[in-house]
């Protein structure tokens, strides 16, 4: 049970920090390290560690409760703690993109990157506590560095497959990830990482809506020693998280890792599998999409100040904010009807002070729609993709 006082990490996003206090049953208020509170919705946290100063913490509630917590005081109270820092980041993000187009990746007519054609599939786990690998929880992530759509199933070998003649196998997780797109799959809790050492993971990759290169289907087997997680050599720095990742590759440029006959036909009967007749995995966390879509149903709204306004003379940092969520909340609502929509918001890389707001908006506002973060090839990890629910 979350308690005020307790330190917590975010599932869906990076970061996390102090729990402050309750907005409601469902919400809870987490102060991150920049001292700003976000209020996010209870299943989207976990405990890292119980709390210690329940007076301190209490004591914030009890103000909080005073002065009468509602959206509008959260984003005023936002605004006045603006930092230096956060006001250059909004400015910065004003006066030009970050990505100029020297630095911008060559794509084709079709927007698929020159490189992207070869397949580059890989699982990575990330420490939840990246100083106490002797007792965390890591998070599974599928990454799908190219330009296909990957359809998935994920099994780890039983220990009781070595009594029999016959190996057996358990599904973990199954799905599609998107093209140049990291995919949160799962928790692993800490003490399980050993029924992870044997690995098999089964794809068939495919573009929707266009013409594209026929791939042959992939039948991976890979093995990790439990004893890697516990080693910080282990999780080194990458192109595709902040912190270290140990990433395992499956399939580097067309091909496997680890060879393992193919059985193309167990996999396409698998996936004509209808719906209803699939056991769902015990899965405690899943960030998945539910179906493709083609290039002309996703929406790309693009909130950098400079492209909403020709001429930003005397506005405030707070004042370009505000603009840029009115038309956050503006895009929203005018697609709130079309439900499995796909929206892509520009808002710049890293965790600035716009990402945040966005995030906080759609767990307040707008919290039947999915999201994640986009595209990290078209938008270098500065965009957010929502799913309207």
């Amino acid at each position: 049970m979350i308690k005020i006082g307790d330190k917590v990490r975010f599932l869906n996003a990076v970061g996390g920090g102090k729990v402050v206090g309750f907005q409601d049953k469902n919400i809870v208020l987490v102060e991150e390290e920049d001292g700003f509170e976000t209020p996010v919705l209870a299943n989207e946290i976990v405990v890292v560690e119980a709390g210690d100063d329940m007076a301190k913490a209490m004591s914030k509630e009890e103000k909080k409760k005073s002065a009468g917590t509602t959206t509008q005081s959260l984003h005023a109270a936002m605004n006045q703690g603006l930092d230096d820092e956060d006001e250059a980041e909004i400015k910065t993000s004003a006066s030009a993109r970050e990505v100029n187009n020297e630095e911008a990746p060559y794509f084709t007519d079709d927007l698929d990157s020159a490189d992207g054609e070869k397949i580059n599939i890989s699982l990575a786990f990330m420490p939840v506590t990246e100083d106490k690998l002797q007792n965390t929880d890591f998070d599974l992530y599928l990454i799908n560095d190219d330009n296909y759509f990957v359809s998935f199933f994920i099994s780890t070998k039983d220990d009781s497959s070595f009594e029999g003649d016959e190996e057996k196998w358990t599904l973990r997780e199954k799905g599609t990830v998107e093209p140049h797109t990291k995919l949160l799959l799962n928790r692993i809790t800490d003490g399980h990482v050993g029924d992870w050492e044997r690995i098999n993971i089964q794809a068939i990759v495919f573009k929707d809506g266009r013409s594209f290169t026929r791939k042959p289907a992939f039948d991976v087997n890979i093995h990790i020693s439990p004893t890697k997680f516990y080693k910080e050599s282990s999780f080194s720095a990458n192109d595709y998280f902040d912190g270290g990742a140990l990433v395992v590759s499956a399939v580097k440029n067309d091909k496997q890792v680890s060879p393992a006959p193919v059985n193309a036909e167990t996999i396409q009967e698998a996936m004509q599998t209808p719906k209803s007749a699939q056991a769902a995995p015990a899965v405690p966390l899943k960030s998945r999409i539910e179906k493709t879509e083609s290039k002309e149903d996703l929406l790309e709204v693009d909130l950098h100040i400079d492209k909403l306004l020709d001429d930003t003379t005397g506005m405030q940092p707070k004042d370009i904010l505000d603009y840029q969520v009115s038309k956050f909340r503006q895009v929203m609502d005018a697609n709130k009807k079309s439900k499995g929509k796909k929206i892509v918001f520009i808002h710049g890389k890293g965790e600035g002070v716009l990402r945040k707001e966005l995030w906080k908006r759609l767990t307040l506002e707008y919290p039947s729609c999915d999201k994640q973060d986009a595209s990290f090839l078209r938008y270098g990890f500065g965009a957010t993709m929502v799913t309207i629910g």
